[in-house]
């Protein structure tokens, strides 16, 4: 990879991005110190926001100077770092836990789970080839000749650049959906909201994993401005997929818990 750090759109987008994203998270520690002081709501993500960035600053580094820390942050010629198994662990456990979700959830969530198991899946499959970084066969001839990597996928046939314009919408689309919920939903500890159900019960349960979280919005903005810029987007891939797995996760606490509080007489028809 040999990406200008100047490249004007993508300095933009990254630029516009880090500040909406520094803001809210300034808000959000600023807020907590203005309530209780210095605690592990306002250390902790600090503290995650300062790994985020030096691992970010090391990705920088390692695509402008030959790929020097292949084996933390892969290469173009072979996709095996830590943080790309950690990307497809993180996105084998969002699979796992979507199906759990969609067994329990109603309606449009239903569906919306469904889909991001199956994606998750299709995800992981494609970042570790299938298994051949496991099993290690050899890629087939008519795959080799297309594939960038000389790998077993479909994501390396792909014009690179068809991936920096899904990654400016999707890093956008997470900000301007994490906004909305921060600053409109989740703000209430009661169970009047049914999280289980249709797009109001998610927004709520992202609200309050954003507002609640020591680590939520700090992750999920975090991906969501790493998504700007080519030379960070294999760390953004694990921050994302980590993101999505521990969202997930939350979500299918939040509704066991409801479940559980809910008298039984709203299960009596």
């Amino acid at each position: 990879m040999n990406v200008s750090i100047s490249d004007p759109l993508q300095l933009f987008a990254f630029g516009t991005a880090g500040l909406i994203s520094a803001i809210l998270i300034l808000y959000q520690i600023y807020s907590r110190f203005m309530k209780n002081g210095i605690d592990k709501a306002v250390i902790f993500p600090a503290i995650a926001g300062a790994l985020l960035a030096v691992f970010a600053g090391l990705s920088a580094l390692h695509n402008k100077s030959g790929e020097s820390l292949a084996w933390l942050y892969s290469s173009e010629a072979i996709d095996r770092g830590l943080f790309e198994w950690g990307t497809v662990l993180c996105l084998i456990g969002a699979s796992y836990f979507a199906i759990i979700v969609a067994l329990k959830a109603r309606g449009l969530q239903r569906y919306v789970f469904l889909g991001l198991a199956v994606a998750s899946f299709i995800v992981a499959g494609e970042e570790l080839s299938w298994g051949q970084w496991v099993f290690r066969w050899n890629t087939p001839e008519v795959m080799a000749e297309i594939n960038r990597q000389n790998e077993t996928n479909i994501h390396n046939v792909v014009n690179p650049r068809i991936y920096d314009i899904l990654y400016y919408i999707m890093g956008f689309t997470i900000i301007g959906l994490s906004t909305v919920a921060f600053f409109f939903f989740g703000k209430s500890n009661n169970t009047d909201s049914d999280l289980k159900n249709g797009l109001k019960g998610l927004l709520e349960s992202g609200g309050k994993w954003l507002r609640g979280s020591n680590i939520g919005l700090v992750v999920t903005l975090s991906a969501a401005t790493l998504l700007q810029h080519e030379l960070l987007e294999e760390y953004a891939e694990f921050v994302l997929a980590l993101t999505v797995m521990l969202f997930i996760i939350h979500h299918y606490q939040a509704i066991k818990k409801q479940s559980k509080s809910q008298p039984m007489s709203n299960f009596v028809t």
